[in-house]
Formats: C-alpha cells, structure tokens, sequence
C-alpha cells in the first residue's frame, strides 16, 4: 500500500524537484524532506498545506491516496493573536449563526499513545470521552455522560490512569454553511485559538483550508497539538 511519504516523493519527482529544491521552496532542510519521503516522521497540517501548494496536489490525496476515508474527525486549529481573534469573530458572525457560549474545564488522563482520555464539565453537562487515532489523521471517539466527576476520578485513579493536568477555555462556536463548527478559544495559560471542524463526511482537509483562507486565517500557525499538550510544554519551559 502506497504511504504517505511515496505520495510525496512521486509528486516531487514528478514536477522534476530535487529533494533540496522542494526543501528550499518549503524553507525546511533537505534532511526533513528525506525524513518524510523515508517514513521516518510525518508532516503535520502546517507542512501539508505548504507541500500541496508546491507539488500542485491536495492535502486530503498526500494524506489519503486516491480512496475514501470515513468516520475520521477532521478540524484544523489556528494560533491567533488579539487583533486576529476580533477580527475573524466579527467575519464570522456576520456570515454564520452562533451556537453557544460556553466554559469548558477539561482534565486530561495518561492513556496509551495516540489516545486521549478526558473527562469535560460544560454548563450543567459532565462526560467522559476516550479518542483514538485509527490512521494517520482518523480518530474515533467514544463518549459517556457520567453524574459525578470526583467518583469518576477515583475509578480512573484506582485504575492507574493518572492525571496529566486541566485545560480551563471560554468557547464561542458557530454554524458556518451547515458545513463547519468555527469555535473561537480562549485558553488559561494558552492564549488565543480558533478551530474549525467538519461536520460532514463529504469535507475535505482541502475545504477546511479554503475556509481558512476566505477569512483570511494564517495557516502557517495551524497547531497539531492539542492543548494539554501544549500546556505540558509550558510547564516543561518554566522549570
């Protein structure tokens, strides 16, 4: 079966691109282009967005081939700064209808990788959810309503599943052409983020991008990571 990194490197070759001249084109090195192309590492979002335009193909064909992939959970998240943030709320509301307002607290559990375990309290609703990365960029996930954090807690303790701190986030979310969730975050400790999310099969990596660009989004800023792990980031600097 065709990776991702032979996609890459066909596209690459095909265009007639030296491994140093797509590097240059892309500002990486020529050892992270080789790195990619061997399957050693994997580009992220950002990167997908920088090679697609150079190699004149699609996100979704470097990441997926030529076939169909269902049930993944698709959604791009975007670092921005204040001004940005204002900005791009008042486009947004003047073209979407806005869902709620909301404050989350999220506290996240150590699982095994490519898993994320967490327990939510938003508004008057408390739920457990488990996400696992199938393929590449496919997750599934799973979710429960439960009646009591502490008791939940004390049975993920006593299972051993440890806890790896909590994301505390104003949400802002809208509808955007019944197609996309457009959430503005402000996060403790974290600063200021807007995540866009699929809402349907039939999107495409490429769509969301497109999005991206029609409110004029940087997505060179697009941040793989989620927030927890960020926030272990911020801690692992501060000592």
């Amino acid at each position: 079966m065709e990776t991702i990194g032979e996609r890459i490197k066909n596209a690459r070759k095909n265009l007639g691109y030296t491994q140093e001249s797509l590097a240059n084109m892309l500002y990486f090195s020529d050892k992270t282009i080789s790195s990619w192309e061997k399957n050693r590492t994997k580009p992220d979002i950002a990167s997908l967005c920088l090679l697609s335009e150079k190699l004149n193909t699609s996100i979704d064909y470097l990441l997926y081939g030529n076939k169909k992939v269902i049930n993944q959970e698709l959604e791009i998240k975007i670092k921005v700064n204040y001004d940005e943030y204002l900005r791009i709320l008042n486009d947004v509301k003047n073209n979407s209808k806005e869902i709620d307002k909301l404050k989350q607290v999220d506290e996240y559990f150590k699982t095994n990788n490519n898993m994320w375990l967490r327990i939510r309290e938003s508004k008057n609703s408390i739920v457990l959810s488990l996400k696992k990365l199938i393929n590449e960029n496919k997750f599934s996930k799973d979710i429960v309503t439960i009646d009591n954090k502490e008791s939940m807690k004390n049975i993920l303790t006593d299972l051993n599943y440890k806890s790896l701190g909590i994301i505390s986030k104003t949400r802002i979310i809208f509808n955007y052409q019944n197609d996309y969730e457009i959430s503005f975050d402000d996060v403790q400790d974290l600063g200021l983020f807007i995540e866009i999310k699929a809402k349907n099969q039939d999107i495409t990596y490429d769509d969301i991008i497109n999005v991206c660009k029609h409110f004029s989004m940087n997505t060179k800023n697009i941040e793989s990571e989620k927030y927890i792990e960020l926030k272990s980031h911020l801690w692992n600097d501060s000592f």
